[in-house]
């Protein structure tokens, strides 16, 4: 896996931050987000050379403090979603 630029957005330590990650050769694609806000984050993601109306499956892998990396159902990339507060998200779409 090799980090990848992940645009818009700030990286703030205060709330969202964010970073992405490929696998070129599995064709795999990681964004992982960190929220430690108070408060739930709306992100909405785009994937370069994806059509922004193009459908794609992402799956949720989450840790808080009520739960360790909980696999959640799966999330269309084009629709916006939430981060839960004081959290880290990791959005993970396997191409085949």
């Amino acid at each position: 896996m090799r980090r990848v630029e992940m645009t818009g957005g700030t990286q703030d330590i205060h709330g969202l931050m964010a970073s992405a990650y490929t696998d070129e050769s599995k064709r795999n694609h990681v964004a992982v987000f960190v929220n430690m806000s108070d408060k739930p984050a709306s992100v909405r993601i785009r994937m370069n050379g994806r059509p922004e109306n193009a459908s794609a499956e992402l799956i949720p892998y989450t840790t808080s403090a009520e739960s360790n990396l909980k696999r959640g159902d799966a999330l269309d990339a084009s629709s916006p979603f939430e981060v839960p507060a004081r959290s880290v998200m990791s959005l993970v779409n396997a191409a085949h």
